[in-house]
């Protein structure tokens, strides 16, 4: 548990105060949506949970990038990381479009 913890420790901050930050703009969001019924509202409260999900990925990301590399793995994700990476371009043009 200890060991955890100090990985944990080891996360970008940024990304944990982000993800922290949008899963209380979508929870105020979801709320106003509730309470207007305005699905523009609801709309935008998904976008802010997406966000605030990306950041989680980002900041578990960091945590494990912290830890000693197994040589099997490495050579598996080598193979698998142009696929990562197109993923993520497409999503940063789908998100501002």
């Amino acid at each position: 548990m200890k060991q955890v913890y100090e990985l944990i420790k080891k996360g970008n901050k940024s990304s944990a105060i982000a993800m922290i930050g949008n899963t209380l703009i979508a929870l105020t969001e979801f709320i106003a949506g509730a309470i207007s019924g305005s699905g523009a509202m609801f709309a935008a409260a998904m976008h802010s949970l997406v966000d605030a999900v990306n950041q989680g990925f980002i900041f578990i990301g960091s945590i494990l990038s912290k830890k000693k590399t197994v040589t099997q793995v490495s050579k598996w994700f080598r193979t698998l990381e142009p696929y990562f990476q197109s993923n993520s371009r497409i999503g940063c043009i789908d998100d501002d479009i």
